[in-house]
């Protein structure tokens, strides 16, 4: 096979290798994470929830983290541990989701990192917000100020 990838050829031999089944863990820990976006979406149960997207730092390959917060009112309790941390809303106030996804953008949070087993895969997931002791930094739009 060619060492320039983009000229593979049908007839070239490709090396199969084994699946690294950690490649989805870190360390357990307290990490910096800078969220680089929030979308909504529907859960597999058909309920309207957002996907956060943060930023791992450096020490995490940059890997990029998903977690999802519900938007039933019995699970207000989430979403406003999340929007405390990122500072852009606190417990009793009324915000639009659309400043929820527009203030997140580019703040930074502190993140417990732990390994979860879902679907008989070990997998390294962010259990908990909290702010972080600098304070969120100001938000930046998209991805476009996030290191990568």
């Amino acid at each position: 096979m060619a060492n320039d990838p983009t000229m593979v050829e049908d007839d070239d031999e490709i090396e199969l290798v084994a699946s690294n089944k950690d490649r989805f863990l870190h360390p357990d820990g307290d990490y910096e994470f800078v969220c680089v976006d929030v979308v909504r979406s529907i859960s597999g149960n058909g309920n309207p929830q957002l996907e956060w997207n943060f930023r791992g730092p450096e020490e995490l390959s940059n890997s990029l983290f998903k977690t999802w917060t519900s938007l039933l009112p019995t699970a207000a309790w989430k979403l406003t541990e999340y929007t405390e941390a990122l500072d852009v809303g606190k417990a009793g106030e009324k915000i639009k989701l659309s400043e929820i996804k527009d203030k997140s953008r580019g703040r930074r949070v502190i993140g417990s990192l732990v390994t979860e087993t879902r679907n008989g895969q070990k997998r390294s997931v962010i259990k908990t917000v909290k702010r972080h002791p600098d304070g969120p930094g100001e938000g930046r739009s998209a991805l476009g100020d996030v290191p990568f």
